[in-house]
C-alpha cells in the first residue's frame, strides 16, 4: 500500500510539472506574439503598356482630342509582366484600381481571383491643355502640360489641387492597411504621388526615378 501511494504521488507530481511547464510555454508564446509588431504594406502597381499609338504631329486641338482616346484605351496583354507582379503582390489583400480602362484592365491581368473596387479617387492626374499656336508631338505637348502644371497657380489643373485628392487617396489606402494589405493598380504620376505622400506620413520605399509600365513600388510601416 506504501509503495502504491508513492506512485500515485510521484504520477500527481509529473502531471502537475507538465502542466506548470505547459502554461509558462503558452504565457511566453502569447507574450512573444503580443510583441511582433504588424508590418502593413501597400502595393501601387502602375498599368500596362496602353494599346494606342503616340506618334504624329499634333496642334492642341489634335492633342486635346489623343488624350480623350488615351483615357479610353486599354492596355497590350503582356502574360510575362502580369504573372510577375502577381508574384509581388499578396494574394489575401484589398484591390483597389483607378476607374480608367487601363488600370481596370491591369488589375484583370494580374489577378485570378478576388473582388476589385475601382474609384476615380486614383484616376491619374489630369493635365492642363495650354493653347500654345504650335505643332509637335505628344511628349513635348505632355512635357508642355506637367510643366505649366507643377508652376501654375490659377489654372484649374495645377499641382495644389492635384495634392488634395492626392491626399485623400493616400489617407484612404492607409485606412485600409490598418486591416489588411492593400493593392493599387494605377498610374505613373498618380502612383509616384501617391508613393511621396506616404513617406511624409512615415511609410517606407524606394521610389523609382521613372515609374514604368507594370512598375510596383511596395510601401511598408
Amino acid at each position: 500500500m506504501i509503495v502504491k501511494s508513492n506512485i500515485s504521488t510521484l504520477s500527481l507530481d509529473v502531471k502537475n510539472t507538465y502542466i506548470t511547464i505547459t502554461k509558462i510555454y503558452l504565457k511566453k508564446s502569447i507574450i512573444e506574439a503580443s510583441n511582433q509588431k504588424f508590418i502593413m504594406k501597400i502595393y501601387l502597381v502602375r498599368h500596362g503598356e496602353m494599346d494606342i499609338k503616340l506618334k504624329g504631329w499634333m496642334n492642341v486641338l489634335g492633342y486635346a482630342k489623343l488624350l480623350r482616346k488615351y483615357n479610353r484605351a486599354g492596355i497590350i496583354t503582356n502574360k510575362k509582366s502580369s504573372t510577375k507582379v502577381s508574384h509581388i503582390i499578396k494574394p489575401d489583400a484589398k484591390y483597389f484600381s483607378s476607374d480608367f480602362p487601363r488600370a481596370a484592365q491591369t488589375a484583370i491581368e494580374v489577378l485570378t481571383t478576388g473582388n476589385i473596387t475601382q474609384d476615380k479617387l486614383f484616376r491619374e492626374i489630369d493635365l492642363p491643355i495650354i493653347k500654345f499656336p504650335i505643332i509637335t508631338n505628344y511628349y513635348i505637348w505632355r512635357t508642355l502640360s506637367r510643366f505649366i502644371w507643377l508652376i501654375s497657380i490659377r489654372n484649374k489643373q495645377n499641382f495644389w489641387k492635384s495634392r488634395k485628392r492626392v491626399s485623400m487617396a493616400a489617407l484612404k489606402l492607409m485606412d485600409e492597411a490598418e486591416k489588411h494589405d492593400v493593392v493599387l493598380f494605377g498610374h505613373g504620376m498618380m502612383n509616384t504621388l501617391l508613393a511621396l505622400e506616404l513617406k511624409l506620413n512615415g511609410w517606407k520605399c524606394h521610389i523609382p526615378i521613372l515609374n514604368n509600365y507594370w512598375n510596383v513600388i511596395i510601401l511598408k510601416q
